[in-house]
């Protein structure tokens, strides 16, 4: 089947697809089809080739397949003609509407409850903020509008995130100053159900509540999140502002004051108030930038620790205390402040910590008493290696001796960055991580999740300048690699291929 498959491609047809497209007749097993492909893409005469290429005044973003462009009023998909990059639509410029902002709602339709799928629009679709205050979903495949809510005349809207991804969408407003001399406020915020579409709440932040050191405000994974001055940072629970708050149950295209919710004039009033500060469920103290992130088994938290100047810790969110050998620096340099810290994508709770070329694989190790952090795997990108943490030893008692996580003194800043990225293709479960070399050439590299074993390294064309910035993005079996240069943006495609002789 697959020299049937690879027969297939020779002749112009992309065996990607035709592997998800045995899935969709047959019903196919998803995860089977997925380690097939795995296979084939890491065989060492599958190359990857550059098939095509494009240039944009404006940004280009890559998202599940689609290439937009002109701020989302252009759309490529993938999956074009003979495998390349065909065009799905072009909006006309004098429409008078320009996207600032947008989030891509993809999900399959089988997956949704039965009463969801009768209502219009349910088909994956663009989520987009326009500069005239509207909200619209907008159809991924022909760029009709299925749907415009008009935000509010009061408040500016600017800021599109989510809150849970595939199910609530928040939208943040600009600084604004309440005509009521009395109040304070200066934000708003509006969040929406995504599936079905319907708003849950519009609110201000005042700052007499939250205090006056409060710099900005979010809400994320169902928590409210304020920002303070000397790197504060608080957390509340946003299920529990509803129900403590909520002033009015209105919903879209409801009569309010004799206007329609949702169109102009009216907009969405504000159905929440908060008039006192709400429980804190947790809050963070001294962190540089205001730099936080949450997650691991239990749970911990990573910031740019100011006592330990600015060097990303990890600390234990059961006691506040932080972790042993917590303190993650790969260089003591303090001109380079690029070092980043994260919690793996695939929800392993393990920790993915970079320099300037070295990637680490770290995780908690729990004990009755405290937490600390043990790596599992380190890759260099001077040497091109991965290498596995030692075991630990024993003294002549017995005693376990722990190696320590690191040792900085191993470690030289030549000023040169040659890490630039990691990411996680998770249905191939692959950790891609992408380097230059002393001749200023791109490596996508495809590494074990687990073990962090180097499989493969695909170069890519060109010369890569160290003044520039890059975004690649691995999706299956093609590269996507965009760069600003003198504010023109380019975007390059490569796709898999096999040279071979089909007999």
């Amino acid at each position: 089947m697959l020299l049937f498959l690879w027969r297939r491609e020779a002749c112009g047809m992309s065996v990607v697809k035709q592997i998800f497209e045995r899935e969709r007749i047959d019903g196919r097993n998803y995860r089977k089809n997925c380690r097939i492909l795995r296979k084939l893409i890491l065989q060492k005469s599958a190359k990857y080739k550059k098939v095509w290429q494009i240039h944009s005044r404006s940004h280009i973003l890559y998202e599940e397949k689609r290439l937009y462009l002109d701020n989302y009023k252009t759309c490529y998909a993938c999956n074009g003609l003979n495998g390349f990059p065909g065009l799905l639509y072009k909006k006309s410029a004098n429409q008078g509407i320009e996207y600032k902002n947008a989030l891509l709602c993809s999900v399959n339709v089988d997956n949704l409850e039965p009463s969801m799928i009768k209502f219009q629009g349910y088909q994956p679709h663009l989520l987009v903020l326009t500069s005239n205050n509207l909200l619209q979903r907008v159809h991924l495949d022909t760029g009709e509008v299925l749907q415009s809510v008009y935000l509010s005349r009061k408040y500016k809207f600017k800021y599109l995130s989510w809150d849970e991804i595939l199910e609530t969408v928040v939208i943040k407003s600009t600084n604004f100053k309440n005509e009521d001399g009395g109040q304070v406020s200066w934000l708003a915020l509006a969040v929406f159900q995504v599936y079905p579409f319907q708003l849950i709440a519009m609110f201000e932040i005042n700052k007499k509540i939250f205090g006056n050191d409060v710099l900005d405000v979010n809400i994320s994974e169902n928590k409210l999140i304020s920002y303070h001055r000397k790197g504060r940072i608080c957390f509340y629970s946003f299920p529990r502002i509803l129900e403590r708050f909520a002033t009015k149950n209105i919903k879209l295209g409801d009569i309010y004051e004799d206007d329609v919710v949702g169109e102009h004039p009216l907009g969405i009033p504000c159905n929440v108030r908060i008039t006192e500060c709400p429980d804190v469920l947790f809050d963070v103290a001294k962190s540089e930038e205001h730099c936080v992130v949450i997650g691991g088994f239990p749970w911990h938290y990573i910031i740019a620790y100011m006592p330990n100047n600015g060097d990303m810790s990890v600390f234990d969110m059961q006691n506040n205390k932080e972790a042993i050998n917590g303190r993650l620096n790969l260089v003591q340099d303090p001109t380079y402040t690029g070092e980043k810290a994260w919690f793996h994508w695939d929800e392993s709770g393990r920790i993915i910590h970079t320099g300037p070329n070295k990637m680490r694989m770290l995780k908690m190790k729990q004990s009755s008493t405290n937490s600390e952090v043990v790596e599992l795997f380190n890759i260099n990108m001077n040497n091109n290696a991965t290498q596995r943490s030692p075991g630990p030893t024993f003294t002549s008692s017995g005693r376990v001796v722990t190696p320590r996580v690191f040792d900085s003194s191993l470690v030289a800043w030549p000023g040169l960055e040659t890490l630039k990225g990691v990411e996680h293709e998770n249905e191939l479960d692959l950790l891609i991580v992408v380097s230059t070399d002393e001749d200023h050439k791109g490596h996508v590299c495809y590494h074990d999740n687990d073990t962090g074993e180097m499989y493969k390294v695909v170069t890519l064309e060109g010369r890569w300048e160290e003044h520039l910035d890059y975004d690649i993005t691995v999706d299956l079996d093609t590269i996507w690699c965009i760069v600003k240069n003198r504010g023109v943006f380019e975007c390059s495609f490569y796709k898999l291929s096999r040279e071979m002789d089909v007999t």
